[in-house]
């Protein structure tokens, strides 16, 4: 049944599992052709073109998701992190703040806006909002490595040390983090 597009569906989400981005984008666009305005489809091929660093075609279908459910706090904040990677950090703000209006508990809009803050040094901002984020969601690595970040900013490193340990915890393969923390731990020697 070639013109299921239910199981063309499923293929995609396999191939997305597998980390193969080609073939899972095929298998969407296969998803749209059959059923044009299956809204998941749609946004999964704006993740993917995200993934890709292919912004324009991204906000494109992010576009397109909108425009079928205009209250996706999912689309808006993956607008604002677009945005944001394209360098307008006030258009990035006004999507993820929309984003919170509409779920105050939406964890990747929490966590992107932590991350502009502390990117722009407003550090007791980004205490809060990936404070917020960690309340959300206590059990992603991200989170923490982030806090781990900005505690080392701060010269907090017995805190910033606590963070890293808490992201590797969540996910044991996090090089970053463990570069972070060992990088934690050379400073506290040193001072």
């Amino acid at each position: 049944k070639p013109k299921l597009w239910e199981a063309h569906y499923n293929l995609a989400n396999v191939y997305v599992e597998g980390k193969k981005s080609e073939a899972a984008l095929a298998e969407f666009q296969k998803v749209l052709e059959l059923n044009p305005d299956f809204a998941d489809a749609i946004y999964q091929i704006g993740t993917l073109s995200l993934a890709a660093k292919d912004y324009n075609k991204a906000a494109d279908y992010y576009g397109k998701a909108l425009a079928k459910d205009p209250k996706n706090a999912a689309v808006i904040t993956k607008l604002g992190v677009i945005e944001f990677e394209r360098g307008d950090k006030v258009k990035a703000e006004e999507y993820l703040n929309k984003a919170l209006d509409i779920n105050p508990q939406f964890y990747e809009a929490l966590l992107t806006q932590g991350i502009m803050s502390m990117e722009n040094k407003r550090f007791n901002e980004a205490i809060g909002q990936l404070g917020k984020a960690l309340e959300v969601n206590p059990y992603d690595a991200a989170v923490h490595f982030q806090l781990g970040k900005l505690f080392f900013a701060l010269e907090q490193y017995n805190k910033s040390t606590k963070q890293f340990q808490d992201a590797l915890r969540c996910d044991p393969q996090f090089p970053e983090a463990e570069a972070w923390l060992e990088k934690t731990n050379l400073r506290k020697k040193s001072i």
